[in-house]
């Protein structure tokens, strides 16, 4: 396990109203690959490194990042990669990030990072990867 740094711990405190989640986004050009696929690729290349595959846990009244068992990977790639065929424009992908709850991971059942592909941006031409995640989990990610 390894500990929080006090600001990151901070910031596991805030109100629920005041959205930290981290959207990054990666535009290209469209590959010629299935959706399906691409996601395969991206949990390949993911792997188990850390902050994509932990999860908080208190300890004596303090958060820290545990590594996922090989379970809790499976199903975090499951509810937490996806593709989004429906969102057609960059703008719609930003809303989309905009609405989504803040993602605490205090809660046991909620990742604090996820990931999402979109295949078919601007007419089909680009496609994007979109990385969302708490503040905590994204000092080096994005």
């Amino acid at each position: 396990m390894e500990a929080l740094s006090p600001i990151d711990d901070f910031w596991l405190y805030d109100s629920e109203v005041n959205p930290i989640n981290v959207p990054s986004f990666i535009v290209f050009d469209k590959p010629d690959v299935k959706p399906e696929e691409f996601i395969k690729r991206m949990e390949q290349r993911l792997g188990r490194e850390h902050r994509c595959g932990v999860k908080l846990v208190k300890f004596w009244g303090k958060y820290f990042f545990k590594k996922l068992n090989d379970e809790e990977w499976e199903l975090y790639k499951k509810n937490n990669l996806g593709i989004k065929a429906d969102i057609t424009t960059e703008k719609e992908a930003i809303d989309f990030a905009l609405k989504m709850k803040t993602l605490s991971g205090k809660d046991s059942t909620q990742s604090t990072v996820r990931g999402y592909y979109f295949p078919s941006l601007n007419n089909g031409k680009e496609a994007a990867i979109m990385c969302l995640g708490h503040h905590t989990h994204q000092d080096g990610i994005s």
